[in-house]
């Protein structure tokens, strides 16, 4: 997701971390300042998780892939399809 302004790192991690609450997805922001990641949670099994970063405005996979989505939304559904899928494995 591109963002019409600059937003810090964490800040945009924060944004994504209150649209998954609002699914009931937990979520919480891990690492460093400068390494900031957000650590999302299956609700249905806390061990599945994955960590999504933020890097010039885009949310990624941790390995930097960018997430595909044009808001949000989109990007918590794509964030929601991995960790069930991983789940339905």
């Amino acid at each position: 997701m591109e963002t019409d302004t600059a937003v810090e790192p964490r800040e945009h991690l924060e944004q994504l971390r209150a649209a998954l609450a609002e699914d009931g997805w937990p979520a919480d922001i891990v690492g460093t300042a400068q390494r900031a990641a957000l650590r999302v949670r299956n609700p249905d099994d806390g061990g599945l998780q994955i960590d999504v970063i933020s890097r010039d405005g885009l949310y990624r996979w941790p390995h930097g892939r960018v997430i595909d989505g044009v808001g949000v939304d989109e990007v918590v559904a794509a964030i929601q399809h991995v960790l069930r899928g991983v789940l339905g494995s």
